[in-house]
């Protein structure tokens, strides 16, 4: 299967499972998904686009969701 046609849903429900099960689940520092998808659509400012990226250096799950959600576009 080509990447083009493979669907990520289940890749994005690991990530989403693998966070809620290590350590205490605390995603208090992460950004609301909301923001990740308007990230990947594009639909921030500037401003907010940069904060999010420098969360994204650090937090290896918000990077893979937000790869996973441009997948989706």
């Amino acid at each position: 299967m080509s990447d083009e046609s493979r669907d990520p849903i289940p890749e994005l429900e690991q990530v989403w499972a693998k966070t809620e099960l290590a350590g205490d689940g605390d995603r208090s520092g992460c950004p609301a998904p909301e923001r990740l998808t308007a990230l990947a659509a594009g639909d921030l400012p500037a401003a907010e686009r940069l904060a999010l990226v420098d969360h994204l250096v650090g937090c290896a799950d918000c990077a893979a969701e937000l790869r996973l959600l441009r997948e989706l576009e």
